[in-house]
């Protein structure tokens, strides 16, 4: 019995021990969890750190292209824009309203030049139907194709620029490339690789004035259209329905406005067995790889009754 305080004594001992190393083990354990944690606070200071920075340097970015932006308007060009100025709704009336406003009077000037050209189509060839004929040489072998104008009152523009350069006689001699299939693309330059451009210049021929386009004359097979780069004289022959590539929204890339196309202005009328035998010579040189190049002599285009 005398021993029993001894043990009590021996066991509070080895509690109290177990105890402090329970303690010791959870201090060791928390605080190796505290440094994890202070670690990672210090790696994602550095990150915010670096996003603040990045973060003011986008913004300071995005300042100065609000600035730039809102200066192309006049109600913003003598103005010192303050960050927090720049309101988006606010802008975007602005530049529907001018847009509104520049598309109103580009549309009055091309009505314009429109009534120009019809009134000058009138009193060089008349109100009958424009036609045309080309005389192609094929494999030393003289072909030829009709072709018709579009109705004035929906090409006017087109419809006598084209006929004045026929009338000048400055597509004689010139060529049909056959680089492409789904047009016949027509070349400023003769069988020989001499540019005609010069030409043009000496007739006063130079672009058209606006890229004309109607929706009730669309870029069908066998129709007749000026280039976009730049706008004419260049033309070329849709060899398929090209409707949809070269109307409103086809090649945004070379329009101003949503709503350009490139010029549909004539179609063939006669002769468009010829159309398709230049289609197929197009198509057998691609797949054949020739490695020169095909072309189709255009020996005149003439104006017919």
């Amino acid at each position: 019995m005398s021993s029993v305080p001894t043990l009590t004594k021996i066991s509070f001992f080895l509690a109290l021990c177990y105890a402090i190393y329970s303690v010791r083990t959870e201090v060791t354990t928390r605080k190796g969890d505290i440094e994890t944690i202070s670690r990672d606070l210090d790696m994602l200071k550095n990150v915010l750190t670096k996003d603040e920075a990045v973060l003011n340097s986008e913004r300071t970015l995005l300042f100065k292209a609000e600035n730039k932006y809102a200066r192309l308007l006049p109600e913003w060009k003598d103005k010192t824009m303050k960050e927090g100025d720049f309101n988006v709704e606010t802008i975007y009336n602005q530049v529907s309203r001018r847009e509104s406003a520049m598309q109103d009077r580009t549309n009055v000037l091309q009505s314009k030049i429109a009534d120009l050209h019809r009134a000058e189509a009138l009193e060089h060839y008349g109100d009958q139907e424009y036609r045309v004929k080309f005389n192609l040489v094929i494999d030393g072998e003289r072909h030829s194709f009709v072709v018709e104008m579009a109705p004035l009152e929906l090409m006017p523009h087109s419809v006598n620029y084209f006929m004045k350069m026929v009338d000048a006689k400055v597509w004689d001699g010139t060529i049909f490339s056959h680089l492409l299939e789904h047009i016949l693309a027509v070349e400023m330059r003769d069988s020989e690789g001499h540019d005609k451009g010069e030409l043009f210049d000496e007739k006063g021929i130079g672009t058209m004035a606006y890229p004309e386009h109607s929706e009730d004359y669309p870029h069908h097979k066998y129709t007749l259209g000026f280039s976009r780069q730049p706008l004419g004289p260049r033309f070329f022959i849709n060899t398929q329905d090209n409707s949809k590539f070269h109307g409103p929204g086809g090649q945004l890339i070379h329009h101003d406005f949503d709503n350009d196309g490139d010029p549909c202005f004539a179609q063939v009328i006669e002769g468009q067995n010829i159309i398709d035998f230049l289609r197929e010579r197009s198509v057998a040189a691609k797949t054949n790889g020739v490695s020169h190049e095909i072309y189709t002599l255009i020996e005149s285009i003439r104006i017919i009754q």
